[in-house]
């Protein structure tokens, strides 16, 4: 019974993923009756699927931290998974400048403030980074597709990151990857070339970071679409985030005593 359910709310995530993709021109025509029945019905089980995953297996409320360098897209990312706009986002300037601590179901998100902005804060976020990666149960570090310096996220995630809790590498904005006029903007989805690139950013991420591939993902999201983003495998990295939160709750203070 229980694995039926599951199935059921992994239907239904994929059949509110569809559903966006295949009618983007209602969304965008109808922006001003979003509280109509059809949208809540679909967001809801977006919520379920998260919520319901969680309480099968997971008897504490985990924190997820979403780091990363400014205008990765971390802001997007959050407000995405949850289907409303819980993160300022902006194109020109960096929102979050404190932890934002969401509370959403069965866990607590985490938008942190995004590193490279200015040499003071740089500082500033990196020692927040490390002091608040011993609070989390997972992380996710998100970096834009096409970046190719990895110098200070290498640095970041060796030295900062090393809490003992899992840590994700989420891509974010695959379209962007060459050719990126290949991305299907109608189905939003990329291109054959653009996947094989895809494959092989994964690989290179793997290499630099020494990371098992399946703690890294990519996603791609249209924050312009409507009120609840249109986006490109979300659905994938919430199945392994969910899969891979730790079954207890760390205690970090506990661990750092029996080490004495």
């Amino acid at each position: 019974m229980t694995q039926e359910r599951v199935n059921k709310a992994i239907d239904f995530l994929k059949e509110a993923t569809a559903y966006l993709k295949n009618h983007p021109e209602e969304f965008k025509s109808n922006k001003d009756s979003l509280s109509g029945k059809k949208y809540n019905d679909i967001e809801s089980k977006i919520k379920d699927f998260v919520n319901l995953k969680l309480s099968e297996s997971i008897k504490y409320k985990p924190k997820i931290g979403v780091f990363g360098k400014t205008g990765a897209g971390k802001s997007s990312l959050c407000n995405t998974i949850f289907g409303k706009k819980i993160s300022e986002v902006s194109d020109i300037k960096a929102c979050t400048r404190t932890l934002n601590e969401i509370p959403v179901g069965n866990m607590t998100l985490v938008d942190a403030p995004g590193i490279g902005e200015t040499i003071e804060r740089h500082i500033e976020y990196r020692n927040l980074y490390k002091e608040f990666a011993q609070q989390c149960d997972l992380i996710l570090w998100v970096m834009k597709a096409d970046d190719r310096a990895y110098a200070e996220a290498q640095d970041i995630y060796k030295n900062d990151l090393k809490s003992g809790c899992p840590v994700f590498i989420v891509l974010s904005q695959v379209d962007k990857i060459a050719p990126h006029r290949e991305w299907n903007w109608d189905t939003f989805e990329p291109g054959p070339n653009q996947i094989k690139n895809i494959e092989e950013k994964i690989n290179e991420v793997k290499d630099a970071f020494r990371i098992d591939p399946s703690h890294i993902s990519y996603v791609s999201i249209d924050t312009e679409a409507s009120e609840t983003d249109i986006n490109f495998n979300l659905e994938t990295l919430l199945e392994r985030i969910i899969s891979t939160i730790p079954n207890k709750k760390k205690h970090p203070s506990t661990e750092r005593q029996k080490k004495k």
